[in-house]
């Protein structure tokens, strides 16, 4: 049997099992108390990332805390437990330690998942959460010409985005 012929079948299966998702989607971390924000799908990008400044580690070294800011530029204190520190290239190729956490993402239509992030300083970005390709690798496929595939703002149960402390 030729394989080359099961080739378009193959890439249909395969594409079947995963979420057509836009190069922007709505998510929210429920467990971090942030209502839902914009994120911006980067298939470049390996590791996936979150906006926070004022990073520090607890003293019994398991718990992050940082800071994030809400839509309205409201500083929001957050706290994780910490899964490990990594070395990150950024997009100039400067690489920095980061501390990366793992924590329950939630996007439009109630669906969730785990995932992991790299904590940086992201107030100059347009999107304050990056998805890397390690978040969306066999969960989802990106459609880079479009946007909010998943739903809208208002799929989400109304929220509130309070600190964690």
């Amino acid at each position: 049997m030729d394989r080359r012929k099961d080739l378009p079948q193959r890439i249909l299966q395969k594409a079947s099992k995963r979420l057509l998702v836009g190069r922007l989607e709505w998510l929210s971390l429920p467990a971090l108390r942030l209502s839902p924000w914009l994120a911006k799908t980067d298939t470049g990008a390996r590791t996936s990332c979150l906006h926070a400044t004022d990073v520090s580690l607890d003293a019994d070294g398991k718990t992050v805390h940082f800071v994030t800011t809400g839509d309205d530029g409201q500083a929001l204190p957050c706290r994780a437990k910490l899964s490990r520190i990594k070395s990150i290239r950024n997009s100039s190729g400067v690489a920095s330690q980061r501390f990366i956490i793992s924590t329950k993402v939630e996007l439009p239509g109630g669906l969730h998942f785990d995932m992991e992030f790299s904590l940086a300083d992201r107030r100059h970005m347009k999107c304050p959460i990056l998805l890397g390709r390690r978040a969306l690798a066999g969960h989802f496929l990106v459609d880079p010409q479009s946007q909010l595939l998943l739903g809208s703002f208002s799929s989400f149960p109304h929220p509130t985005t309070h600190p964690l402390l």
